[in-house]
């Protein structure tokens, strides 16, 4: 996390590269649907052009990370349904997730058998098991994180939501690379 140039020239020198550069805003959620996020950033340059487009759209604080290998993205999280109470869902992410709308969902709290079990449920399916060469899922640490997720939501009453999108599925295991937790709304507004 950065909160000025330095910083972010700071975390450059330090991370393996390349990164990706973001803005650090609590309220936007779909960071990339507001130019927020530039990938593949490798040098003093590339990050001042960076920081110059991100500081123009009125942002002045950055998250600098390394890049994640690349894979398959999924959306992992629970939500709190209003008939059904703390829900997980598991379906493919990243910035398709919209799009294609391919999610499976439980009752939570739940075991990790019982999460790991969503992966078959998807449409998708395919892509988590090394479709064309790509990375596999490990079903039993994909079946943690759902279970977790299920098991905190139903153990925090004022949060409503997590998510992780996308937790990316690669040869060297998984990788959260973003996640949002939204608190209830109540008499103080929006946690």
């Amino acid at each position: 996390m950065c909160a000025t140039r330095k910083q972010a020239h700071a975390a450059l020198a330090e991370l393996p590269g390349p990164v990706a550069v973001k803005l650090l805003d609590a309220r936007i959620v779909h960071k990339s649907d507001v130019g927020g996020v530039f990938l593949g950033v490798r040098d003093a340059t590339g990050l001042d052009q960076a920081l110059d487009a991100l500081e123009a759209a009125g942002h002045h604080r950055f998250l600098v990370e390394s890049m994640a290998p690349p894979g398959v993205d999924l959306l992992a999280g629970a939500s709190r349904d209003p008939v059904f109470g703390p829900v997980v869902l598991l379906g493919l992410g990243g910035v398709v997730a919209e799009a294609l709308a391919d999610v499976a969902v439980a009752l939570a709290p739940l075991s990790a058998a019982e999460a790991a079990g969503l992966a078959d449920q998807l449409a998708g399916r395919a892509l988590l098991n090394g479709f064309r060469g790509g990375p596999a899922a490990d079903g039993a640490a994909l079946g943690t994180v759902l279970a977790r997720l299920g098991g905190w939501l139903a153990d925090h009453p004022d949060v409503e939501e997590v998510e992780i999108n996308p937790l990316r599925i690669t040869h060297h295991g998984l990788v959260a690379l973003d996640a949002v937790i939204r608190g209830s709304t109540g008499p103080g507004g929006t946690r």
